[in-house]
């Protein structure tokens, strides 16, 4: 992503006796604010499209933060896949016709879609976190996670666009807020 930042020859004279310190600070602070303002919009235009909540979604979008001695911010979007019982899975015994008892399980990954039932599925805690399994056998073990889309492909689907435009819409103005702020600072 590139980012463009008008004005600021005009501030040329008054930088260059600072030593460029304020602005070096200020860019600094201007990343970093924004894109925690965009990554804030990109969560938000996420959950807009899944179902899934703000705190199991967050952790999963790491930002590095810049310094004034280094102005990149770099957003990691971990891959690993959500489990499906962060969006909103619920479990109930159900019977078929032969009354043998079976369960079934739903969620709704999707906001727009309805709940899809996975039969066979069940809920279990394990090491103290509820996860959604399958058996993959008729035997009681093994067992393997559902799992439903990574981070990454929601992000990149939904939220990436979202970022780009609230990061290229607030930078300018934050940049020369920051900057005011920080000459203001060492003018005292």
């Amino acid at each position: 992503m590139t980012v463009e930042i008008t004005g600021i020859d005009k501030l040329t004279g008054s930088l260059s006796a600072l030593g460029g310190s304020a602005m070096n600070k200020a860019m600094a602070s201007a990343l970093n604010k924004t894109t925690t303002t965009a990554k804030s919009e990109m969560s938000k235009a996420v959950r807009n499209v899944y179902n899934i909540k703000k705190k199991d979604l967050d952790p999963h979008i790491v930002v590095n933060k810049a310094t004034k001695a280094n102005h990149s911010v770099v957003i990691t979007v971990k891959t690993k896949s959500i489990g499906l019982i962060h969006f909103n899975a619920t479990a109930s015994k159900a019977r078929d016709k032969g009354q043998k008892r079976y369960f079934k399980t739903s969620a709704k990954v999707m906001k727009s879609e309805r709940k899809k039932a996975y039969k066979g599925a069940f809920i279990a805690n394990v090491n103290g976190s509820p996860q959604v399994f399958r058996r993959t056998t008729r035997k009681r073990l093994p067992i393997i996670k559902l799992t439903v889309i990574t981070p990454t492909t929601m992000t990149h689907k939904e939220g990436l666009e979202t970022f780009e435009k609230v990061f290229s819409e607030k930078m300018n103005d934050t940049f020369f807020h920051e900057l005011d702020f920080f000459l203001s600072k060492e003018k005292k």
